[in-house]
């Protein structure tokens, strides 16, 4: 029979997968949420008739920057960081900030030059 102290030990043991599996979610959920910001932005932008960009893109192109940000500044080195570098670049580029579209473009070929996306920095650079 375990004594208590055993079976405490034990469940602590038993929540650190839980805790690890838990991390990686949280890290792909902000990166599933400014993937999924940029494309309502870019969605937004398709419907609209005028020139000028609509507000809930522009809102939602800030919410991509952002979460992409995080994602860059807590797991750098992950398999989504050049996503979030080209998600980045690209809600620039829709916002109409060219100059910080660019550096990030270059961020994707600097980086990440075995990436897929550099091509597609490569065409959003123009």
């Amino acid at each position: 029979m375990m004594s208590l102290r055993r079976r405490r030990w034990a469940g602590r043991w038993m929540l650190l997968p839980l805790l690890v599996a838990a991390a990686g979610c949280a890290y792909f959920n902000t990166f599933y949420l400014a993937r999924k910001s940029f494309n309502l932005a870019e969605n937004s932008v398709a419907k609209s008739t005028g020139d000028k960009i609509p507000a809930d893109a522009t809102r939602g192109y800030e919410v991509a920057i952002a979460q992409s940000r995080k994602v860059l500044l807590n797991h750098s080195n992950s398999r989504w960081a050049d996503d979030a570098v080209y998600v980045m670049s690209a809600s620039y580029y829709g916002k109409g900030d060219y100059d910080s579209a660019m550096i990030h473009v270059g961020d994707i070929e600097r980086l990440y030059p075995k990436s897929e996306l550099v091509p597609d920095g490569i065409h959003l650079s123009g």
